[in-house]
């Protein structure tokens, strides 16, 4: 039997099924090659539903501690990791305060071991996109140290729209008010206390000035340095919300009637670093020249319909897979954020709400990882997106398993279908009843 680590390789290794339990795995060789995948391996961890709205009946935006056991259940029983991500209206800070504390309380204490985190998309956003306009606005320096107050290890990224406190900015105004932020002050404080700035939303009018914001965040990164592990940023929806020079998605009936034709003229295979800005805009070339450096690690939807599943294929193989997070934007069950009913078009897995916005995804990370089989990526370049990399993004203590339940938990792939299974971490034999 084969085994995938987290450090992205194969070992070979051999069990013994004996009373319903597999006993303690042997090593046999590691650093495995072969010209195939194997139709049966296990894999070091579980997948992770990044960036997830909603699940079963769950909308994460109301912040309710009475939930997150229920939640934590559920996600032990399909067998993923989450976190949890929601919108925040201005008056919600103190709700978002009581529920970051409580949820700390219990991570510490071992408990919902399938929640690895909390994150926050807004308030400061250049563009509504999806997200609801109560969930969008400026917070002084107050209410940012509000937010930060009892994040812990536990809030690991807020994505804020660089651009919006820019001149040009939709927020610029309020940085000569007294009392309110600059860009820089907003970023500083966010690495002090071990969060990421989760780059989106971008305005789609002024890419020089979105650009610029870009750099700016950059700059104070290198210069200010972080105890962070990995890279120091990250993104929301690569392409999505930001200025493009090119199509990236095609989601109507009427749009893919040129599909073809339009990647045909799109030509990524002759993608480059000298041609990133041209092909597909100054903003997103920046980040996937900042990428390949190790400075962001930028997540792509693979569901098809947010980004269109070639295009997502060719960042897979020009940034790497080991510097991408597979994110769901998930809200299949819930079909609500923030209060706001949402709807479905027959055409596409999209969410949206009024004005044919659209507001979240409706694929799970499971099958976001059979489209990614069917688009050509291997499984290892998978399991890096869609486990190992954002389990470290998500996870900043220095251990990958510290639950009190003692407990590290793996997944099992045999021909092409997923299941899960955990591991007592003090026993020498293996908990077979998921398989």
């Amino acid at each position: 039997m084969y085994l995938l680590t987290r450090e992205g390789g194969w070992c070979q290794g051999s069990f013994a099924v004996q009373h319903d339990k597999v006993s303690e795995w042997k090593v046999d060789a590691r650093n495995v090659s072969f010209m195939a995948t194997p139709e049966q391996y296990f894999v070091e961890g579980l997948p992770v539903e990044y960036h997830c709205h909603g699940i079963g009946r769950f909308d994460f935006s109301e912040f309710d501690t009475a939930q997150l056991y229920e939640i934590d259940a559920y996600l032990r029983k399909v067998g993923v990791y989450c976190v949890l991500t929601g919108f925040l209206p201005i008056d919600n800070i103190g709700r978002f305060e009581d529920f970051i504390f409580s949820f700390n309380q219990e991570k510490r204490a071992g408990l919902l071991p399938n929640i690895l985190g909390v994150s926050l998309e807004g308030p400061l956003l250049s563009s509504v996109g999806g997200t609801p306009q109560k969930g969008t606005w400026a917070p002084s320096r107050r209410q940012w140290e509000q937010l930060v107050r009892y994040a812990g290890d536990y809030l690991p990224y807020i994505v804020l729209s660089p651009d919006a406190l820019l001149e040009g900015g939709c927020f610029h105004d309020t940085v000569s008010q007294p009392g309110y932020p600059t860009l820089e002050w907003v970023i500083e404080l966010l690495l002090e206390h071990n969060i990421r700035p989760s780059l989106g939303h971008f305005q789609k009018t002024n890419p020089v000035i979105s650009l610029r914001s870009v750099n700016t965040v950059l700059d104070i990164v290198e210069r200010k340095g972080t105890r962070l592990r990995g890279a120091p940023v990250i993104t929301d929806h690569l392409f999505n919300d930001m200025p493009l020079s090119f199509k990236h998605a095609w989601r109507t009936p009427e749009d893919r009637i040129t599909r073809e034709q339009d990647l045909i003229g799109l030509d990524l295979d002759s993608l480059s670093i000298y041609n990133v800005d041209e092909k597909l805009g100054v903003v997103p070339g920046a980040i996937i020249k900042a990428a390949k450096n190790g400075l962001i690690v930028p997540s792509i939807n693979f569901d098809g319909d947010h980004v269109d599943i070639a295009v997502s294929r060719h960042m897979v193989n020009f940034i790497g897979s080991g510097s991408i997070i597979a994110m769901t934007d998930n809200a299949s069950l819930t079909r609500q954020l923030c209060g706001r009913i949402l709807s479905k078009k027959n055409f596409n897995s999209l969410l949206y709400q009024e004005d044919d916005i659209v507001a979240a995804g409706t694929q799970n990370i499971i099958k976001q990882i059979d489209k990614l089989r069917v688009a050509g990526i291997s499984d290892r370049q998978i399991w890096d997106m869609v486990s190992f990399v954002p389990h470290k993004m998500a996870i900043q203590q220095s251990e990958y398993h510290s639950d009190a339940d003692e407990v590290q938990r793996y997944s099992y792939v045999s021909n092409h279908q997923y299941s899960h299974f955990s591991v007592a971490v003090k026993q020498s034999f293996f908990d077979h009843s998921g398989l």
